[in-house]
């Protein structure tokens, strides 16, 4: 037989949630149906964020790259960049201009630092997690702390100067992973 039905996620906080739904079942072969169901809870103001970009179902999912740039929106969202165009401007270390991090590797010796600057949106659901790597496969947490300076309401700046190695022939390499809360 057929049967149709919805199924409805009431969430009070945002990100991704699954759960099970379970059919029970008389047939001898199949005592039950067992379907995992996954959900998106997106914030809101990545959801107007999106909307106002001119974005629609299925082109406004975090995941999504509808310009084909190879950026996705949750990163486009996260910093600055603009979805519904190819762009992947880099930020201009010490400008209140939106760009995706910059990632320099400074000095020499004991003193040769990872430099980690962005702008990071205040209130937008959003967890950024710089990171760094000596061989692109292996990553771990930046260990000096951060420098945040306010830039307006809506954006504040992270400075990360992180050891980098006393060795300038050692790689270092640097990202920022971002996902939603």
């Amino acid at each position: 037989a057929v049967c149709s039905f919805d199924a409805r996620l009431d969430a009070s906080a945002t990100g991704t949630f699954t759960g099970q739904l379970i059919i029970g079942s008389n047939d001898a072969d199949e005592t039950s149906f067992d379907i995992t169901l996954t959900g998106l809870v997106l914030h809101s103001a990545y959801y107007n964020w999106a909307v106002g970009a001119g974005l629609s179902s299925p082109n406004l999912a975090p995941m999504m790259n509808p310009s084909g740039d190879g950026i996705s929106n949750l990163l486009k969202y996260s910093f600055g960049l603009n979805p519904s165009l190819s762009d992947n401007r880099m930020i201009v270390p010490g400008s209140v201009v939106p760009g995706l991090p910059s990632i320099t590797a400074e000095g020499s010796g004991t003193s040769r630092v990872l430099r980690i600057e962005f702008l990071r949106r205040i209130g937008g659901g959003l967890i950024y997690v710089p990171e760094k790597s000596a061989d692109l496969s292996a990553w771990g947490l930046t260990t000096a702390a951060p420098v945040i300076s306010p830039v307006n309401a809506e954006w504040e700046r992270v400075v990360i100067e992180d050891p980098a190695g006393t060795d300038t022939a050692e790689r270092v390499f640097g990202h920022v992973k971002v996902s939603a809360q």
